[in-house]
């Protein structure tokens, strides 16, 4: 048969007939010497698909496919977590501890949460300056507690997002590495570093993902720390549900697939103790361990050099007691220190401000945040004094008694000692 001839069978619907036997449907063609050969249906001459697939709908059976196979992967975790369910449990022993406290699991993610000028990067530079220390050496500061618990390789990846490449980063890495015992021109094989500041937001997810996966390959057979000094960087809205969860699922496949963990930092929503953003959220709920960090102010509601570090979060043990650690010029470094003895945390500041001023005063939820807030110096109606209302709310000290203002607001009564009655006698009142 000649090439003319053969096109010419081929694109007639003599030749062919559907087979729906199978789980998708398939076009057969019969050739000149009477052998079968199988199509799918986009695989077909147009004609052919016309008039034997009048109102076939690929999609549909490209779904199934889709999750057919995402169905067997489903399969497949399931039968992962049958066969270890029936062993006997081991549990890991924390790869970094801070004295006697696990603080670093292996495959998990560790975030690190503060306002600006906290010193966060530089907590996170002794962490991974305790990771690769030298065998013998210890800084005078010590890595502020923080030694690896470890004797399997690991390897620290750094990524930085919002320092300078000229000064600020380097000098990072230098002091990184003589808090670990080498010099600041030595050439680590478990230790990299880059800066993401150069790379447009919009392309910084994809590339980012793109290094993890090579440097996954290269640092094979060591345990990868990556460092992502700030994590918010990395996307374009951090406040954006689909690209905050991109980022967060990429970091939790990895942790469950591959040898990795995730150090985190992440800046705190202004007048908020809260992570930044939708992003934020999402990585608390993920986050194995969570701590804080912020600066200790003294009665006078002053802000002292001293920062409390707590751990907001401990998923696999109980909750470690907070330390304190402040900058010494001298080590150029972090040193841990004692607690101011006239140092008060926040809640308790908190609670004595609503204590003290608005004991026995009757206003409404938005006029107390006003006030709250104007006491603060924080701007009108913070959400702040809104925050401060919910707390006091939860302690006890909030009375409903049913009145409105004319506007049809609903007004409050604030009993700090916490009465047991509604009937006391008030001893101001203010509708605003």
């Amino acid at each position: 048969m000649t090439p003319n001839a053969a096109n010419q069978r081929f694109h007639d619907a003599t030749y062919w007939r559907v087979d729906r036997t199978t789980r998708f449907t398939q076009l057969v063609y019969c050739n000149s010497v009477g052998e079968e050969q199988f199509f799918r249906p986009n695989e077909v001459p147009k004609n052919i698909y016309d008039e034997l697939l009048p109102n076939f709908d690929t999609r549909t059976e490209n779904n199934s496919e889709i999750t057919d196979g995402l169905y067997g992967e489903l399969m497949k975790v399931r039968s992962q977590i049958d066969t270890k369910r029936r062993e006997r449990i081991v549990f890991q022993e924390p790869v970094l501890v801070r004295d006697a406290d696990p603080v670093l699991f292996l495959r998990t993610i560790l975030l690190i949460q503060a306002k600006f000028g906290r010193h966060k990067s530089r907590m996170v530079e002794n962490i991974c300056s305790a990771i690769l220390r030298m065998m013998g050496f210890m800084p005078d500061n010590e890595h502020i507690g923080f030694r690896l618990n470890t004797t399997n390789p690991c390897a620290v990846l750094y990524v930085d997002t919002e320092r300078s490449i000229t000064e600020s980063f380097p000098f990072a890495i230098q002091n990184i590495l003589a808090n670990a015992g080498y010099s600041h021109d030595a050439d680590l094989p478990n230790f990299d570093f880059i800066s993401l500041v150069s790379i447009p937001r919009e392309s910084r997810f994809d590339l980012f993902a793109e290094y993890l996966s090579r440097k996954q390959k290269e640092y094979e057979g060591k345990h990868l720390i990556v460092v992502l000094d700030v994590l918010t960087d990395l996307v374009t809205n951090f406040n954006d549900v689909k690209e905050s969860m991109r980022l967060i699922d990429l970091l939790n496949s990895t942790i469950n697939q591959y040898d990795v963990t995730f150090i985190c930092v992440i800046h705190e929503n202004p007048n908020s103790d809260k992570a930044r953003g939708h992003i934020g959220s999402e990585a608390l709920n993920k986050a194995s361990t969570v701590i804080a960090l912020d600066f200790v102010s003294n009665q006078a509601e002053q802000e002292t050099d001293v920062v409390c570090v707590r751990y907001l979060k401990c998923r696999n043990t109980r909750k470690h007691e907070p330390f304190y650690v402040q900058y010494d010029s001298t080590v150029k470094n972090l040193v841990v220190t004692e607690k101011p003895a006239n140092a008060e945390n926040k809640e308790s500041q908190k609670r004595n401000l609503i204590a003290s001023v608005f004991h026995g005063v009757r206003m409404t939820r938005k006029g107390f945040a006003r006030d709250y807030a104007a006491i603060k110096g924080l701007a009108n109606e913070s959400k702040a004094g809104f925050n401060a209302f919910q707390e006091a709310e939860k302690t006890g000290w909030i009375i409903r008694d049913g009145e409105r203002t004319e506007s049809g607001e609903e007004l409050f009564w604030f009993y700090t000692d916490k009465p047991t009655t509604t009937d006391s006698t008030p001893e101001t009142e203010s509708f605003l």
